[in-house]
């Protein structure tokens, strides 16, 4: 009897059903396989990290004990190679992942190990036991981010605990990058009482006063000072081109750090800037006529003014200033001036 029409329809319909159920199935043991390899991967992954972390642990040479103290005395040892012109390139990678399983260690360890960790920082010596500092403070993030916090703050302060410069730029790094609102706050406070010259104490707020007197810590002047302006901008606090102003308009200022605040006041745009910076441009800080600071407030300004600027080039440039300041004025003349 020949096959009817209704029959042939019915019988690819029940092929194609079959097909598209076996397609559906092969995807699916397809997925189920991807996730239990990339579970098994995790896995191994998560089993070579702790079997590190368990050699850690072991007593080695150099460590004074188990547990933390140990974990400290590889920090001690490992750390500082990273930064030693003398480590084989090759070593890098190996060391890198040493740090990283300690690191691992401590916040497997949780906030039981802080307080050894704070102990060890504390009992660091400044400008000798920076790299180790600098791994403690990270380490301390890992273990009890908030309680860190706090300690980030003293070591920017620099006033209740001895620390260098380089860790005071380290900690405010840190700090902008864990509470970025207490990292405006506290850099906005700093920028009141010091400058690279130094803390002037008649500024000091009453509270950090009270603690610098117990502390009877003697802080060293700042000279990387325009970086605590990169954090500052960095952090956006309110206000921030009124503060700026202040900042590169304080008698006392270095020119690193004036040059700092005007270059981020031209990005700004901040018009209430200007009166401020041509005044700079005409009495740099220090007292000396700077080509390469005169040339950075005339960028700013021609960010700032644009062609409402190019009365003040023209003047400028009739004054015959020095030949790098005269070629600058005259290419923002070319670029803004119809």
């Amino acid at each position: 009897m020949p096959e009817t029409r209704p029959n042939r329809f019915l019988l690819t319909l029940l092929v194609l059903l079959s097909l598209a159920a076996t397609v559906a199935a092969w995807f699916d043991l397809r997925q189920r396989n991807d996730v239990l390899v990339a579970r098994l991967e995790a896995s191994n992954a998560a089993q070579e990290r702790l079997e590190r972390a368990v050699q850690l642990f072991r007593f080695e040479r150099g460590s004074k004990g188990l547990g933390v103290a140990a974990l400290i005395e590889q920090l001690r040892h490992w750390a500082p190679l990273l930064d030693l012109s003398t480590t084989p390139q090759h070593e890098i990678p190996r060391i890198k992942q040493r740090v990283e399983d300690i690191l691992s260690a401590f916040a497997d360890l949780g906030a039981d190990a802080f307080d050894a960790l704070n102990a060890a920082w504390r009992s660091s010596i400044p400008g000798k036991d920076d790299e180790l500092t600098r791994w403690i403070l990270e380490a301390m993030a890992r273990v009890d981010q908030p309680r860190t916090v706090d300690v980030l703050v003293t070591c920017l302060r620099g006033l209740e605990v001895p620390v260098s410069n380089r860790i005071r730029i380290q900690a405010g790094n840190q700090l902008l990058a864990l509470d970025k609102a207490r990292a405006a706050k506290e850099l906005s406070g700093i920028v009141e009482y010091e400058t690279a010259a130094g803390i002037d104490v008649g500024r000091l707020p009453p509270d950090i006063k009270q603690q610098l007197a117990a502390s009877k810590v003697a802080p060293q002047p700042l000279r990387m000072f325009f970086n605590l302006v990169d954090l500052l901008v960095a952090a956006q606090p309110e206000g921030l081109d009124d503060k700026l102003i202040m900042i590169a308009t304080r008698p006392d200022q270095d020119r690193m750090t004036v040059q700092a605040c005007v270059r981020h006041l031209g990005e700004l745009k901040s018009k209430r800037a200007v009166k401020a910076i041509k005044r700079l441009y005409e009495k740099p800080p220090e007292m000396t006529l700077n080509p390469i600071f005169q040339n950075h407030c005339l960028d700013a300004i021609a960010q700032i003014e644009g062609a409402d600027a190019c009365d003040y080039f023209r003047d400028q440039l009739r004054k015959q200033p020095d030949e790098s300041v005269a070629t600058k004025l005259q290419s923002l003349i070319k670029t803004h001036c119809p």
